[in-house]
């Protein structure tokens, strides 16, 4: 029963919302958050690890937790989150004055780098941090946003050392800075992509659950995580799904089916027995070359 409060300004009836204990009251509250822009993804996806929980699905928990907790490799980062960026480099003077910010190609970095240093350095940023860093980073309210590198400090200073060596820039002149930029509204289109994401699953988790069904199937949940989200690889008990999402819209998956739900049964009896038949001919080989041997047969072979 829900709990009432009689307001005793006004005389007014106010109902207090009930705990949410259901599947479907974690979807109103994905969307809910999803469609309001003044809640954090973080928020919504933090749900979406309960519901994972609750429906039984390891692909819906990993990917939330992906993005709240960032991507640690580049295998794993959805192509959502790797947007163009233009490489620039910052020169100063040896007092970190007059700044001049000039875009670079990785092709010419490469010519005076030692080969490897540029590996994955190029016009594509990959944004593996965790969202609440991207969200963070997006209300900057810059034109243009820099992200910088791991190793972008000593890359400036071999180039600085290098460059001064070959009369390339005057010897009170440094490479202060390497980094990428990006326009503001791309980082917001990476943002809005995952917002917009969080409605459709929760269209197509309410479209999958039938009517007093209480949760929809770890199955249904993660073809609504595909249909979704789009280009990210799942990795489930018995298949690898690889989707994504063409220019247009249009979505397709692969199924690389490692051991179905009634094929790896078969094929964990299928396996023994090979190797059952093996043994034997093996035994009646070993037999066959051991008495001919005793009763001098000719070899078979």
């Amino acid at each position: 029963m829900q709990d009432t409060i009689q307001a005793r300004d006004t005389g007014t009836v106010s109902t207090a919302s009930p705990t949410p204990e259901n599947g479907a009251s974690l979807l109103d509250r994905i969307e809910n958050a999803a469609l309001d822009r003044s809640v954090p993804l973080s928020d919504a996806l933090r749900i979406c690890i309960a519901l994972g929980g609750r429906v039984g699905s390891t692909a819906l928990r990993d990917w939330a937790s992906h993005e709240l907790n960032g991507y640690a490799g580049k295998k794993d980062l959805p192509d959502y989150r790797i947007v163009p960026a233009s490489l620039f480099m910052d020169q100063t003077n040896v007092a970190g004055l007059n700044r001049l910010s000039q875009r670079v190609s990785p092709q010419l970095l490469s010519r005076d780098l030692p080969e490897g240093v540029l590996d994955g350095i190029d016009e594509e940023l990959r944004l593996p941090d965790p969202i609440r860093t991207l969200e963070e980073h997006a209300n900057d309210h810059e034109d243009e946003l820099r992200f910088t590198f791991g190793n972008s400090e000593m890359l400036a200073q071999f180039l600085t050392g290098r460059w001064q060596q070959n009369g390339s820039i005057r010897p009170n002149i440094v490479v202060a800075a390497v980094y990428w930029k990006i326009p503001r509204p791309v980082l917001l289109g990476v943002l809005d992509r995952i917002r917009t994401a969080l409605v459709v699953l929760v269209a197509e988790l309410r479209e999958a659950t039938s009517a007093g069904q209480e949760f929809p199937t770890p199955a249904d949940t993660d073809k609504a995580l595909r249909k979704a989200v789009g280009d990210i690889k799942i990795e489930g008990d018995h298949n690898t799904v690889t989707v994504q999402m063409s220019d247009s819209g249009d979505i397709t998956a692969r199924v690389n089916e490692l051991v179905s739900s009634d094929g790896g049964a078969s094929n964990r009896k299928v396996w023994p027995l090979i190797g059952w038949w093996i043994g034997i001919l093996i035994a009646i080989v070993g037999a066959y070359a051991g008495l001919g041997q005793w009763l001098n047969w000719p070899a078979p072979w």
